[in-house]
């Protein structure tokens, strides 16, 4: 009888320890595979439970035996029950190293789990990389395409300001050369096209064509020169890359102030003034 319960409680021992070792090595597991394995240990938990149940009925049924035995074969009754505690201890014994040995396998594929999930993260890595660089260029480009339609947008809020604003240029023909100069008109409901263009003096100047006339927009430098054979200065300036571009949040480009031309006529002498812009023609 005392050998019968001194087996018992060190099968319920043993049940303990391999439950605690179970949980230790559930807790060593990462989140996302202990989340992936939390209907495995609820198995485990019911088969030990099961294992636990099946020893108290042996129990059960050899106390019962050992009850009915009579006097008269107590040494038969004896070795019985000897034999089947050992009987059981084996089978529990033969329970609990498979259920070691499947832990093992458990841990063991767990670990074959890990590096293949490595092994595919380092195989991804480039794919990862090349995906990071993809999305640099392509936010680079935004930023390129941004810049240019802004700059676009500078452009056609200059042509909406300079709508319906006339410059006269002067063009002088001589015998030796001759100068051109043409009155711009901007609209913004047209189509133009732009080009650059210098004279005999190689200083650049900004025109766009459209319908056959050639339309001033702006000079390119900031410059001057002097005609020996007229006596003439010529004055510009760069408003369009210095001037607009600081004050287009001021929506200066949006007034209504527009360019007049007061013209004063002499012998081989004109005066250009424009106050808005504050710049001088002379002509000597």
């Amino acid at each position: 009888m005392s050998a019968t319960i001194t087996t018992t409680t060190s099968t319920l021992l043993l049940l303990l320890l391999l439950l605690l070792y179970l949980l230790w090595l559930l807790l060593q597991l990462p989140p996302l595979l202990l989340l992936l394995l939390l209907l495995l240990p609820l198995l485990l938990l019911l088969l030990l439970l099961l294992l636990l149940l099946l020893l108290l009925l042996s129990t059960t049924n050899t106390t019962t035996t050992t009850t009915t035995m009579t006097t008269t074969n107590f040494s038969t009754t004896t070795a019985a029950v000897a034999v089947a505690a050992a009987a059981t201890t084996t089978t529990t014994t033969l329970l609990l190293l498979l259920l070691l040995l499947l832990i093992l396998l458990l841990k063991l594929l767990l670990l074959v789990v890990v590096l293949l999930l490595l092994l595919l993260l380092l195989l991804l890595l480039p794919l990862l990389l090349l995906l990071l660089l993809l999305q640099l260029l392509i936010q680079l480009l935004l930023l390129l395409l941004l810049l240019l339609l802004l700059r676009l947008l500078l452009l056609l809020l200059l042509l909406l300001h300079y709508d319906n604003n006339y410059y006269y240029y002067e063009t002088t023909t001589t015998t030796t050369t001759n100068y051109y100069y043409y009155y711009a008109y901007v609209s913004t409901s047209t189509t133009y096209y732009y080009y650059f263009y210098y004279d005999n003096y190689l200083y650049y100047y900004y025109y766009y064509y459209y319908n056959g006339t050639y339309y001033y927009l702006h000079y390119y430098l900031d410059c001057y020169y002097y005609d020996y054979y007229h006596h003439h200065y010529y004055y510009y300036f760069y408003y369009f890359y210095y001037y607009y571009y600081y004050y287009i949040l001021l929506l200066l480009l949006l007034t209504t102030t527009t360019a007049t031309t007061t013209t004063t006529t002499t012998t081989n002498y004109y005066y250009y003034y424009y106050y808005y812009y504050y710049y001088y023609y002379y002509y000597y």
